[in-house]
Order: structure tokens, then sequence, then C-alpha cells
């Protein structure tokens, strides 16, 4: 026998469900149970996900699929100190690349499942501070580190099974939350944000053949300059950059070279270190999405010109202390965006379905550790530490 869902109603609005609260927001009207001939009427697509269930939407057939969502969690690594500063992508075959610091043995190392199962390379010595990893067309992995003598190094194993190794530039600021991010272009071509010096946002890229490193801001502001750059490409291989300028007042700021010369906008003017792990992607219309975290009011939000205008919003104010947001877009349906993060609560979930945001528990025992999402044509894929046991993790379900 079907198991029975009791919904308890005040003035035609859910309150419980089989002893579990429902939270509605009365301005959605995509939420908000209807009454219709003396029948309350609540949206399917908000009882499923309210019990945890994914729904889609064919339109072609109009059929409703519903599925269970469960986390497929592994230990990755556990030898010694391992998994922080990690990095996710997945490649078109839908195989992982995973990049994260051995803190215990001073490395960075390589995971991925290419050849059906998981192997680890280590590329070389690194400096406890984050890595950035992409996936090119041909299913090869590229990273960005830093070395342990300050510099900004690059590996790929595009030449070589056994991976190459190189040194974009010399005394950069790829520490703590100093750090960049990498992307690859359609040709297969790297491009780099970065930190150096006083108050210098920089660009590298290969795309010419040869490395080649420019200025995109001088903010002139000090020893700090900013934080936890983030870099997108979109289908004319034009450059997206966000990340927290340390500047009063303190501020998310977003940069690109679409028009022809860098131009840079205030997304968000926030409060003092409220802008750490800022984490930007580009959709399939060569629109932006950013997340960010508001420290003074203890706030994930996001940010996106998606409706033609910078607009933002709050995405998680409940979980509490919020850090290190990964954010990553579903091209192929709908741009559906989806984020991961660590919090008080525990290491969460969240995904905006029918105008609202859906937020789950991954992993109730996290307690603090670097994390990152990426999303192939029918998974989505997450790495993370853990930051009690200092293992790295990994997670992933199918999109439907």
């Amino acid at each position: 026998m079907a198991k029975k869902v009791i919904i308890s109603l005040n003035n035609c609005h859910a309150k419980k469900m089989n002893g579990t609260s429902l939270a509605i927001d009365s301005a959605n009207p995509k939420v908000v149970p209807v009454a219709v001939n003396g029948r309350t009427m609540v949206p399917l697509r908000f009882v499923a996900e309210s019990l945890g269930i994914d729904v889609q939407y064919d339109d072609a057939t109009r059929k409703i699929t519903l599925q269970k969502s469960s986390w497929i969690i592994s230990t990755m690594d556990s030898t010694g100190n391992v998994g922080s500063h990690t990095s996710i992508a997945v490649d078109a075959n839908e195989k992982v690349h995973i990049s994260y610091i051995d803190s215990t043995n001073g490395k960075l190392k390589y995971k991925t499942n290419v050849s059906g199962s998981w192997v680890t390379w280590i590329v070389g010595s690194a400096s406890d501070h984050a890595t950035s990893i992409a996936a090119d067309a041909n299913g090869k992995c590229h990273i960005v580190y830093g070395g342990t003598n300050g510099d900004l190094k690059y590996a790929t194993n595009a030449t070589s099974d056994s991976g190459l190794a190189t040194t974009i530039e010399t005394g950069v600021w790829w520490g703590l939350f100093g750090d960049g991010g990498i992307a690859i272009d359609s040709n297969s071509n790297p491009h780099i944000t970065y930190f150096k010096g006083v108050g210098l946002l920089k660009y590298a890229t290969k795309a010419s053949g040869d490395w080649s490193t420019s200025v995109v801001m001088n903010s002139k502001n000090g020893a700090l300059p900013g934080y936890c750059a983030s870099i997108g490409l979109d289908s004319n291989n034009k450059i997206h950059i966000s990340y927290y300028d340390y500047a009063v007042p303190d501020s998310i700021k977003y940069v690109t070279n679409a028009s022809g010369s860098w131009v840079e906008t205030t997304i968000a003017t926030i409060s003092l270190a409220a802008g750490w792990s800022t984490s930007l992607a580009v959709d399939s219309n060569d629109k932006i999405h950013i997340s960010y975290y508001n420290f003074g009011n203890d706030e994930l939000k996001y940010a996106s010109n998606a409706s033609g205008t910078w607009q933002t919003e709050i995405v998680d104010k409940s979980s509490g202390n919020v850090f290190n947001a990964s954010l990553a877009i579903d091209k192929t349906n709908g741009n559906q965006v989806h984020m991961v993060y660590g919090s008080a609560s525990g290491f969460m979930y969240a995904r905006k379905s029918a105008g609202t945001w859906q937020i789950s528990k991954i992993d109730e025992d996290w307690t603090g550790g670097s994390n990152s999402i990426a999303i192939g044509t029918n998974s989505i894929h997450i790495s993370y530490q853990d930051g009690f046991n200092n293992n790295l993790k990994y997670a992933w379900k199918p999109l439907f």
C-alpha cells in the first residue's frame, strides 16, 4: 500500500506534511496551495521537493518524472591530511577530474576515473593554497595552483599522460584568500585569473601559443587588493571574472572583456570580509551567475544578469556561518543553478527550482573544508574535504 501523505492546513497554507514542516513563500503563487471547488490543491513540484524528490517535466511528451534525490558519497583519499583546496571538473564523456592538496606531504594531487577506475597522480610540490581545475574538449585536465615559492604554476596532461608543470609568473599573491581560477576555451586554451602585488588583478593565457600575462584591474588599494577571483568563458571565448574587492566599501566586482576592453561593474556593496569565495558560471545564453557571502547579515547570496540587469537575492539565511560556496550551471536543462557550501548546519546543496531555492543537506558529519561542484550531461559531481577527518570526499547523483 502506498504511504499516505497528510497535509495540515491553516488558511489554505500548508504547515506540515507527515509531521515535517514545509516552508512556503506566500509571495510565490507557484508553491502556495489554492482552494478549488472546496478542495485544497498543492502543486506537485512543491510537495515532491519538500519530500526530497526531484521533479522533471518533459514538455514534448508531457510526462512527469519523480526520482528520490540521493547522494552517493565516497571517501577518495584518507592518507594523512588531504583534500584541502579541492576543485572538480567533468568532461564531455562524463568522466571526473579532481585536484587537491596533500598537506602532509606538500603535494598537488590529481584524481580521475577516465580509465574506468579511479587513478591518483602526484603532480608535484605545491603550497597549501587553492587549486583550480578544468577539462578540455579532449578530456584532458588543466590545473592552476601555487608553487612552494609563491609562484603561479600550471599543469596539464594534454601533451603527456605523466603531466607537464610550468611556472607562469613568480611572486604572485596566491595564498589564503588571494586565489584565482582557470577556464578552458573552445580551442582547449587555458585562461587564468589571479592576484599579484599591490592591487593587481591579473590575467594569463596561452591562447597565442606562449604564455602572456596582463593587468585586468589596478585598484591601488594597498597590500590586499581582493580575494577569491573566479573565471568563466562565454560562447565567444570572452572572459568573465568575479572577485571580492577589499577596498572600502567592500564589494563584489564583475569584470569582462566582452566589449573588447576590460569593463568592471560593482555587483553589490557589502560588509567587511563579506565576499570570500566568489564563484562564477556562464550559462548557455552567455548570462552570468555569481555566488558570494554577505558576512554582515550571514547570508549566502546569488547575483545574475540573466534578466537583462543585475539582480541579487538571498539563497540561504538560516543555515548559519555559510562559507566556501561553489556554483555551477546545468546548461542542457534550462540553465538551472546549483550550489554547494559549508555552514554551521552541515555541508549543504541548493538548487533553484520553480523560482525558489530548494535546500538540502549532503553530509551530516561534515565539519568544514573546501568544496567544488561540476555539472555533467547526466549527473551532478562534487568534491569536498571532510574537515574533521581531513579526508577527500566525492559525492554525485543523477540530474534526473
